[in-house]
């Protein structure tokens, strides 16, 4: 198997090419990568849907507050 991995350290280049499977730290920094991306999704994941239970809970407290006036204007 050939990897090739490029790298990019403030204004050079640097490529490593081997020819063998990955290394025991290739698959650690693989796996903290993984690791890092799931967390982000999950974080975003969490946020949008407590924008929508607040966008949800929002529109309830308005319509609430219609029905109460709407009350009052017919007693």
């Amino acid at each position: 198997m050939r990897i090739t991995v490029t790298t990019w350290k403030t204004r050079w280049q640097y490529t490593r090419t081997d020819i063998g499977g990955l290394t025991e730290e290739d698959v650690a920094i693989g796996q903290a990568l993984a690791d890092v991306s799931t967390i982000s999704i999950l974080q975003e994941r969490s946020i949008r849907e407590s924008a929508i239970v607040n966008d949800q809970l929002q529109r309830a407290l308005n319509s609430r507050i219609l029905v109460e006036r709407a009350k009052g204007v017919s007693s």
